[in-house]
């Protein structure tokens, strides 16, 4: 009887060996990039008044009182400011707000990330990247590849400035205003005009 105890355990043992060896391995969790709500298909509409129907994103035209949308392709009005990515026209009597836009910007003020188009503001533009035209009182950009046309205009890095005061730190460029600053022009402060190529 010893022996068959012993025979017993032994194929019970190697019978959990082997499911053991046998078991599949637990699935491998992939780590997850984005969460699931944000992962969610982007809803996208024509039209969109007052913030009805809501959608992510406006291929056509978005009429709102204040930021509603994350992206307009099309035309956005804001009775009080318009903030979106866009790529189209951006109009708002207060402020236009855009982390990367493609078109025209027309408000008191603009901000934006990345620019490229025209920015026409009343009282000022805003600008980190800039190409194309800034057309306001005061213009202030990091990078420009084109003009800022103002009373005031301050570029790290602008091809063409004209105003009353021209401030770039350096780069190539023409200014032409009553105090033109450029580290690198051929004179760091000159008025009229200055120019470094």
């Amino acid at each position: 009887m010893g022996k068959m105890a012993l025979g017993l355990s032994m194929i019970t043992l190697l019978s959990f060996g082997l499911a053991a060896e046998e078991a599949p391995a637990e699935p491998e969790v992939m780590p997850q990039i984005c969460p699931a709500s944000s992962c969610a298909t982007r809803s996208s509409g024509l039209v969109s008044f007052f913030g009805w129907p809501w959608v992510d994103v406006v291929n056509g035209f978005s009429l709102d009182l204040y930021h509603a949308h994350d992206e307009v392709n099309g035309m956005e009005f804001g009775l009080l400011f318009s903030e979106a990515d866009v790529n189209g026209f951006q109009l708002a009597p207060c402020v236009n707000i855009a982390n990367t836009f493609c078109g025209v910007q027309l408000a008191c003020g603009n901000i934006t990330d990345q620019f490229t188009g025209l920015q026409l503001g009343v009282g000022g533009n805003s600008a980190y990247q800039f190409t194309g035209c800034q057309l306001s009182i005061t213009n202030i950009t990091e990078t420009a590849d084109g003009a800022q046309i103002g009373a005031f205009n301050l570029a790290e890095d602008c091809d063409f400035q004209l105003g009353a005061i021209n401030c770039v730190e350096g780069g190539k460029g023409l200014q032409i205003g009553a105090i033109n600053y450029n580290p690198d022009g051929f004179l760091p402060v000159f008025p009229l005009f200055n120019y470094s190529f």
